[in-house]
């Protein structure tokens, strides 16, 4: 399954509460000032939201990862467990 930064920028403006124009794909989660809870909690959403299971020890979802970044790790993960 493909998702896109579109949708993850959704997934993050909806259950994090900012404001969807104030997103960008080079943004990383740290400047968008978000913990590591927030970081798992984010995760959680993809998982429910998309029925893609992310490993815990991928470290594909980190303070430094940006919105575009981890909208590609989410379709190489959810791309690897459709094969």
């Amino acid at each position: 399954m493909l998702v896109s930064y579109q949708t993850l920028a959704g997934y993050v403006s909806y259950h994090f509460g900012i404001e969807a124009e104030t997103l960008r794909p080079n943004l990383t989660f740290e400047e968008l000032e978000m913990d590591s809870l927030a970081l798992m909690e984010l995760v959680v959403v993809i998982e429910n939201e998309t029925g893609i299971q992310i490993p815990d020890d991928a470290g594909e979802i980190g303070p430094h990862t940006t919105l575009a970044e981890a909208a590609e790790a989410v379709s190489r993960i959810g791309e690897c467990a459709a094969r």
